[in-house]
């Protein structure tokens, strides 16, 4: 899968409720008679250890839907929450 973010430094303590990304992400959707409401972005954030270690680990992630309740595509800014460990 290709990364479409740059690695970013995180100083979290306990009290860490917020990581912000400004980027703009370009993706490719389905044309509109092929969207269905089930469709969403997945994100995942990895913990990378170092710049020479290869080792990852998923440290959390989120869903997105594509498609508002209008059936368009979601644009715009938005806060997605994520959920701890990695995806089932």
């Amino acid at each position: 899968m290709k990364r479409l973010t740059k690695n970013r430094k995180f100083k979290c303590s306990y009290d860490s409720i917020e990581l912000a990304f400004d980027d703009t992400l370009k993706i490719v959707a389905p044309c509109k008679e092929d969207v269905r409401s089930s469709m969403v972005i997945l994100f995942e954030l990895f913990r990378i250890n170092s710049k020479e270690s290869k080792l990852q680990q998923v440290d959390g992630w989120g869903v997105f839907p594509l498609i508002n309740a209008k059936f368009e595509i979601n644009e715009g800014k938005y806060r997605i929450p994520m959920l701890t460990g990695s995806v089932d």
